[in-house]
């Protein structure tokens, strides 16, 4: 979970809120039991480690930037993996190829509730700790940001 990509690409703040999230996993009984991730035990992992952390945001910051960069990341590697792919083998194979990458990321994604539910709960509970905000323009303003800022972006 922690791989150097995450130093890289999280503020401290962030890195601190995305550990409590896995220590969440481990206090909420999650890795005992051996079996999948579920969008309740995220939410629930979520919930702990913003505690954990008294930085809300700074979690629903840091899973914006992981959820763009993941995005990001496939998006080149098909760019770049499946123009070679498809000459050797014609586009029968691109059809299936794309079928098959998005097949396993819906698996594995599939797992974890959408990104941006998680912020906007995470943002309330940041809201109920700091007071008011407006989540609306506060979503808003942090897309635009990691747009901007993330855009091409590719860590060291």
């Amino acid at each position: 979970v922690l791989s150097p990509t995450i130093f890289d690409l999280l503020e401290k703040d962030e890195i601190i809120a995305i550990i409590g999230h896995e220590l969440g996993h481990e206090v909420a009984g999650h890795l005992k039991d051996n079996s999948r991730a579920t969008p309740a035990k995220e939410f629930e992992a979520d919930r702990i480690g913003a505690e954990l952390s008294g930085n809300p945001r700074a979690l629903a910051t840091a899973l914006l930037k992981i959820d763009t960069y993941t995005k990001e990341q496939d998006a080149q590697y098909l760019d770049k993996a499946l123009p070679s792919f498809m000459a050797k083998r014609g586009s029968w194979a691109r059809q299936i190829t794309e079928s098959a990458i998005r097949s396993t990321a819906r698996t594995i994604m599939g797992r974890h509730p959408e990104t941006l539910y998680r912020v906007k709960r995470l943002l309330e509970m940041d809201t109920q700790i700091h007071g008011q905000t407006n989540l609306h323009a506060d979503c808003l303003k942090m897309a635009q940001t990691l747009k901007s800022q993330y855009a091409g972006h590719s860590p060291a």
